[in-house]
């Protein structure tokens, strides 16, 4: 069924400080819509953000050695 989303995504946050909060006081309830500073692209929180922590703010992906991490020109993610 569809849910009426366009698509989902991983979104980091980069924080100067700790923002702590609790379950029942989250920093960001479920549904708050964040608008990126580069972009103004607008992203919805699906689930309730309990609070922003300074240590979390990079995201590694693991590349299988590839320091690059991109698909060939012209492939795209589907296995062929």
């Amino acid at each position: 069924m569809h849910d009426g989303a366009n698509a989902r995504t991983w979104v980091c946050f980069e924080v100067e400080q700790d923002l702590p909060g609790t379950p029942d006081k989250p920093v960001l309830k479920s549904g708050s819509a964040i608008t990126s500073q580069a972009e103004g692209l607008v992203f919805e929180t699906l689930h309730p953000v309990v609070s922003l922590l300074k240590k979390r703010d990079p995201i590694h992906f693991y590349t299988w050695g590839d320091p690059d991490c991109c698909l060939p020109q012209g492939r795209d993610a589907r296995p062929t």
